[in-house]
């Protein structure tokens, strides 16, 4: 049997995942935190919570969030990601809070920053960050705070 062939986009809308109802009921908020959950090939959250929120942001309605409820690390409040070389990443998210933070692109180790996201302090506004992968390999999406994500598309 062979592998399944790797996607050349993968376009993740939190609201629209198919278990979505079953993750907001396991992971609700920071006192149950996610395990790993894989949200698509090569993505896995690690950490999280999920709910409903509805929020807009450049006319698409969003219904659900991932909360990465703090300082993101290997082991908790981040998303893995598995990447090809040159990849770009859009995340459509907002601040979960009004003190300075970023929603930053990590090495494997979760430590090296390989793209910075822009500080923001606007707990009511979204945004959208993009990245790109400078190799192939291991990353992790997390945030110097936590965010509230509600949409990673990844293009190869």
């Amino acid at each position: 049997e062979s592998a399944a062939p790797a996607p050349t986009a993968i376009d993740i809308n939190i609201g629209l995942l198919a278990n979505i109802e079953e993750l907001v009921a396991s992971y609700p908020d920071k006192n149950s935190p996610s395990g790993e959950v894989e949200l698509a090939q090569g993505v896995t959250a690690i950490g999280v919570a999920f709910n409903a929120s509805k929020k807009t942001y450049d006319g698409v309605e969003y219904t659900h969030r991932l909360q990465t409820l703090g300082k993101g690390t290997t082991e908790k409040q981040s998303i893995k990601l598995e990447l090809a070389a040159g990849a770009t990443i859009k995340v459509v998210a907002l601040s979960a809070g009004d003190s300075a933070r970023t929603l930053n692109l990590y090495s494997a180790d979760c430590t090296t920053v390989v793209s910075a996201g822009t500080e923001v302090k606007d707990k009511n506004t979204v945004y959208c960050w993009e990245y790109t992968a400078p190799e192939a390999g291991t990353y992790y999406l997390a945030g110097t705070n936590g965010f509230n994500i509600y949409s990673i598309n990844i293009v190869y």
